[in-house]
């Protein structure tokens, strides 16, 4: 089965960032319990944007992780072209 992976941009202000970055590195290790990678990006253009991404095994996996991290509704799962 493909790997699997969502990407989401959220807007945090600059008050609530160190917050954010709380919830991320909670989020991050609930994630890694089930598997699963995640990253967090920060625009260089605008320093109130920011790219989550989740990456697992495969569907299943992401979705059931991404529900027990709290993450509802489930972002768009993007499944990975195998270009063997």
């Amino acid at each position: 089965m493909p790997r699997a992976l969502t990407a989401e941009w959220r807007r945090i202000e600059p008050a609530e960032q160190p917050e954010a970055a709380s919830q991320w590195r909670a989020r991050r290790d609930s994630l890694a319990r089930d598997g699963c990678n995640h990253w967090v990006f920060r625009s260089p253009s605008d320093p109130d944007a920011f790219l989550e991404f989740i990456e697992a095994s495969d569907e299943d996996v992401l979705r059931g992780a991404r529900t027990r991290a709290g993450m509802e509704p489930p972002a768009e799962i993007l499944t990975e072209l195998e270009l063997s």
